[in-house]
């Protein structure tokens, strides 16, 4: 398995969270097609497969966004059309048979890397319209407010930190509700997750721009990776029983304080992006 489904964030929809899953299996087929050996050809109608899926699942969240009130659904749209015309450039040049044989790994590993960004940054702006139809979030007190005052200067980056938050944020006023502590695991296990994926394109970034301070700084992300992990396992058994205050005293603090004495760095050392 090249993607694992459970790994993919929740939007909010069950109809959009299940064609992502789809989605996910279909490229794993490919994927296993490619390692046991089979042709090419064969590769290739599931790829085909794949994009016509995509292209459907597309105009089918569109519709579902526009109809639940989401305000900004034609500029999601055009999102779609970039990320479409990516796929498919891709795609077509793994028809090439010379190409294809030596690039099908960072072809497979870029489209999960391209499907992630998207169902990670951009889908999650659906949760409140969908969970939400009340805009409860809205309705209460964020635990972390986000402003301009937390970006670092770099456009990807602070996207992905307002991500993270929005996650916080979102756990924070399951629990003000009431969740139970099984929803509270899984939305801790998402944050993990988003946490590693973010981390690894800090990581990444650092190293394609040749800024100092590499080790260190993935150093601090192992070492804040073991915390959360160790967080969310001293939930499990109970050892908190106040998750406000593992949010307050723990995750709110974790996260702002990376943001402006860590990441900032990222931006001092380099050459802001956007």
């Amino acid at each position: 398995m090249f993607i694992n489904p459970k790994r993919i964030p929740e939007t909010g929809s069950p109809v959009l969270d299940a064609a992502h899953v789809r989605l996910a299996q279909v490229v794993n087929r490919a994927y296993d097609q490619w390692k046991a050996g089979e042709s090419l050809e064969a590769v290739n109608e599931t790829l085909d497969q794949f994009l016509e899926m995509v292209g459907a699942h597309f105009g089918e969240e569109e519709a579902l966004i526009r109809d639940a009130g989401y305000p900004d659904w034609q500029k999601h749209q055009e999102t779609h059309r970039a990320f479409l015309a990516t796929l498919k450039d891709i795609c077509d040049r793994m028809r090439d048979p010379d190409r294809a044989s030596g690039e099908m790994v960072e072809t497979f590993t870029f489209i999960d890397r391209l499907l992630y960004e998207h169902e990670f940054l951009d889908d999650q702006e659906f949760w409140e319209t969908f969970r939400h139809e009340k805009h409860v979030l809205a309705m209460h007190e964020p635990l972390i407010a986000w402003s301009d005052e937390a970006k670092i200067g770099h456009a990807e980056i602070d996207r992905q930190h307002e991500t993270l938050v929005k996650l916080l944020n979102r756990l924070h006023v399951e629990i003000e509700q009431g969740c139970d502590r099984e929803e509270v695991m899984a939305q801790l296990v998402e944050i993990m997750e988003h946490t590693k994926w973010h981390f690894a394109y800090e990581e990444r970034y650092m190293l394609e721009n040749s800024l100092k301070g590499y080790e260190g700084h993935k150093i601090l992300h192992d070492n804040l990776l073991q915390e959360v992990v160790q967080v969310a396992q001293d939930f499990e058994v109970g050892r908190f029983d106040r998750m406000e205050d593992l949010l307050e005293n723990f995750l709110k603090y974790w996260l702002l304080d990376h943001i402006r004495h860590v990441d900032v760095k990222l931006v001092v050392s380099g050459t802001a992006d956007g």
